[in-house]
């Protein structure tokens, strides 16, 4: 070889200065600032960046495999908690599941905020509750109009009776007279029977106006006792009546009493449900503000799904786009805080998958057989995947 010396004074002149920029030399897996600027990629991703962060374009995705359909919320705590843990894993600023596809736990998904919704038939029935409780002083009204009305028909039904009375007394009076009357008309008639005789055999009676008259009298005379019998009638009927006012006006203490007591029942129930429902009211105030102030700070401390959510339109079509078409695996979508294609970002997927793993052990849930993943590569999106069994 010619010129030793100088080739090698040159190369170690070389590498010196290649040893001059080592300090401020930085590991990059993004090749995008390698990339001609005129390119369709590097133009798309600027579009895109302008836009996004370069976390949200180049997130990590992990999948979860089980053996069976994980739309249960048994299942869907074992994913929150998978999730939960991936999102408190440091260098991680969002996680996106079927538990929180914005990255936050789904509104009303706390079970302090289930517990309150528990009450809000309670609250929805109140306001009724309170209107039937308010019925009851109209009826306890009502009830007062009857036993005035009642205390009335009392003091009518004595004046009645005392009425009722004295017409039956009268009506012995008179019978007494009409049967003295008529035994002196009794006598009268026996007295004069010869001369009636001849109003009778005379034939021509009608036409001679004393006969005629004279025989109307002692007519007249006869009806004195049909009169009298009628009148004995009358004083027999006045005698029940009399009796029975008496026990009719006795009828209607025993009433006021009676509407008295309703009263005083519809008062103690009128209040003792207003007092029901004021302590309802007060007691729905601080579950439901309880449950408020859980779903507005979004923690995921106290994540539950109840089976009715299943079947909710907009939860499936959440399932789509999280989950596989027969439910046995699901995705995350994991998001970086920093640069994914750096050497901090790719330190993030074995993180990841110690976070999925160390979610799942327990008695709660069956310990994963097998736990792998795919690393990150500056050209493809990287993997992390859970195989549940």
């Amino acid at each position: 070889m010619r010129w030793p010396a100088p080739i090698l004074a040159v190369t170690l002149a070389v590498a010196l200065v290649g040893l001059l920029t080592l300090p401020g030399y930085k590991t990059s897996y993004d090749s995008k600032p390698y990339l001609p600027a005129g390119t369709p990629a590097k133009i798309g991703y600027a579009a895109a960046e302008r836009h996004f962060s370069q976390a949200r374009l180049n997130p990590e995705l992990l999948m979860v495999e089980a053996d069976h359909d994980l739309r249960n919320p048994a299942d869907m705590l074992v994913l929150e908690r998978i999730a939960k843990n991936v999102f408190h894993t440091p260098g991680i600023a969002k996680v996106q599941a079927i538990t929180r596809p914005l990255g936050t736990p789904l509104d009303h998904s706390s079970i302090p905020f289930q517990l309150s919704q528990q009450s809000v038939g309670q609250v929805m029935n109140l306001k009724y509750q309170k209107d039937r409780a308010a019925d009851l002083l109209k009826q306890a009204g009502e009830l007062r109009k009857t036993i005035n009305i009642l205390h009335q028909q009392y003091a009518l039904q004595q004046k009645s009776a005392a009425a009722t009375h004295e017409q039956t007394q009268s009506f012995h009076d008179t019978i007494a007279t009409i049967n003295e009357l008529r035994d002196k008309i009794a006598n009268f008639d026996d007295f004069f029977r010869p001369i009636r005789s001849y109003f009778y055999w005379e034939k021509h009676c009608y036409d001679i106006p004393v006969c005629f008259a004279l025989k109307n009298v002692f007519e007249a005379i006869d009806g004195i006792d049909e009169l009298t019998d009628q009148f004995q009638s009358i004083t027999a009927s006045l005698d029940k009546l009399d009796a029975l006012q008496p026990q009719l006006v006795a009828l209607i203490p025993p009433q006021i009493e009676s509407q008295m007591t309703n009263l005083a029942l519809t008062l103690s129930n009128y209040a003792t449900n207003s007092g029901i429902n004021n302590q309802s009211a007060y007691a729905n105030d601080n579950p439901a503000a309880m449950g408020q102030a859980f779903d507005k700070a979004k923690i995921d401390d106290s994540f539950y799904l109840p089976p009715e959510v299943f079947s909710n339109p907009d939860f499936k079509r959440g399932v789509k786009l999280f989950m596989s078409p027969d439910g046995k695996a699901a995705e995350m979508i994991i998001t970086h805080e920093g640069v994914p294609a750096s050497p901090e970002g790719i330190k993030h997927v074995d993180l990841i998958k110690n976070a999925a793993k160390e979610a799942v052990k327990g008695p709660f849930w069956r310990v994963p057989t097998s736990i792998s993943r795919e690393q990150r590569q500056p050209t493809r999106t990287s993997r992390t995947r859970s195989n549940m069994t």
